[in-house]
């Protein structure tokens, strides 16, 4: 049996991405919307601290707010 190596480092865990599939369904049937998704994560090249975000949904730009707004609650609500 092969020897495990045992390294010492400090380890860091952060969030990446916070991603949601949306489904639509309706009553008709001569179409279907095919799942989109609903993206928050860090800007890309931002450093963390300045908590810059890119967020992507599929809606329109005011739903897109409104989104945002509940998801920050909810998240300022949970427990830490």
């Amino acid at each position: 049996m092969p020897e495990i190596m045992q390294v010492s480092a400090d380890v860091e865990i952060k969030l990446d991405r916070l991603v949601w599939r949306v489904t639509y369904t309706t009553r008709r049937t001569d179409f279907v919307y095919l799942p989109k998704k609903l993206v928050i994560q860090a800007r890309a090249g931002s450093d963390p601290s300045e908590l810059v975000y890119f967020t992507k949904s599929p809606t329109d730009i005011h739903t897109h707010k409104v989104l945002l707004e509940d998801i920050e609650a909810s998240l300022a609500e949970a427990p830490k």
